[in-house]
Formats: structure tokens, C-alpha cells, sequence
């Protein structure tokens, strides 16, 4: 018979997780408030918490991979969406997990992660395609920097004849430097500023 079957749990230790109080129940099992050595709380039932299946608020999936796994780029980059949605001593905590920037369950096992994202390609990090939202497979791709920049809430968007593009974007469809186009908006229309045959006006204005 297991240790805790006729006994509360609470205060008990499970892994990384402490027990707190009872909140509920659920089927066959009754719902935990939990603290994890982390710093994150969790609800949990019981019956996992003294099978031990639940050990940690997830987090602890961290190190549940061999020591080649840990070094490629895709495991970095989920260890560090890890931390900085679950760990609140994490220094980007504050940007991710305390504004409810959550991680899906489903990613919290690595091999799952990997499953629905693929490796990481060169020179791109994982981006949420909804910065409001959090890291699920609809809302995330693998992307470059600049594509990253360009997903900002602060980039500036421009909308002519139909086409709504970055000022970068912009820029480069029309073989321009984005500092050139960035002063044309500032002296003429958007219509003239997007238009090539208004160059030559641009520079006598200067």
C-alpha cells in the first residue's frame, strides 16, 4: 500500500515540488497547490504526485536529456523559452512568464518540442508569430532577426496601393537604403516617397 495512501499530502515533498493545500478534486484524485523549488506554483493531483510522475512544475524536464542533446542549438533555445516563461529568477521572467507568457504542455518534454519544430536552422531563434501570445506550434517558427525586428509591436507599418510593408521591407523592394527612404517620408506624401520618379525632386528639395 502506498505511504501516502490514507494521508494528507500537504507539506509533503514530491521532487521539487512542495505541497501546499488541497483546492479541489477531479475524478478518482484530489487537486494539490504546490510550490516548486523554482519558484513557480502549480495545481496537480494527487495521484501523480505520489506515483511520481509529477516532480517538478515542469522545469524539471530540463534535465531530462543526455549531454549530446544538451549542446545542439534546438535544446538551447527550448531550455532558455523554458526558463524565461517558468523561472521567475529567470532575468527575462518579467517580459515572459510574469506577464502570462505560458508554454504550452505539450512542449514542456523536450522530445515533443523537437517532434512538431524540428532541429534549428543557422542563424534564426524561435519567434512567436503573436507576441500577446504564448509558445504553442500555430503561434511559433523558427526565424531570422530581422524577420524577428520586423514582428515588433514598435516596427512602423506603411500601406500604398494595397501593400501593407515594414519601412524595411519597403526599402528593399525598392533597391533603396532604409535611412534614404526613412527621409523621404519625413519630406513628402507617402504616395511621392514610394514613388522612384520623385527622386530627383527628393534631392533638390534637400
Amino acid at each position: 500500500m502506498n505511504q501516502y495512501s490514507a494521508a494528507t499530502i500537504a507539506g509533503k515533498r514530491f521532487g521539487k515540488l512542495v505541497v501546499s493545500h488541497q483546492v479541489g478534486s477531479k475524478k478518482s484524485s484530489t487537486l494539490w497547490f504546490c510550490r516548486c523549488d523554482c519558484g513557480a506554483e502549480v495545481v496537480t493531483n494527487r495521484n501523480t504526485l505520489v506515483s511520481g510522475k509529477t516532480t517538478s512544475c515542469g522545469c524539471g524536464r530540463i534535465v531530462q536529456c543526455d549531454t549530446e542533446t544538451k549542446k545542439t542549438p534546438t535544446y538551447k533555445s527550448w531550455k532558455a523559452m523554458m526558463t524565461r516563461c517558468l523561472l521567475k529568477t529567470a532575468v527575462a521572467y518579467h517580459q515572459y512568464g510574469a506577464i502570462g507568457i505560458d508554454v504550452c504542455e505539450r512542449w514542456k518534454v523536450f522530445s515533443n518540442f523537437l517532434h512538431d519544430m524540428g532541429e534549428r536552422p543557422p542563424r534564426t531563434t524561435i519567434d512567436r508569430i503573436d507576441g500577446s501570445k504564448g509558445y504553442y506550434l500555430e503561434n511559433c517558427r523558427w526565424a531570422t532577426h530581422d524577420v524577428q525586428a520586423r514582428n515588433r509591436k514598435c516596427v512602423k507599418f506603411i500601406e500604398y496601393n494595397g501593400i501593407r510593408q515594414c519601412i524595411s521591407d519597403w526599402a528593399d523592394s525598392l533597391g533603396w537604403s532604409r535611412n534614404g527612404l526613412r527621409h523621404r517620408l519625413k519630406i513628402m506624401s507617402v504616395a511621392h516617397a514610394l514613388q522612384p520618379k520623385f527622386v530627383l525632386n527628393a534631392l533638390n528639395e534637400e
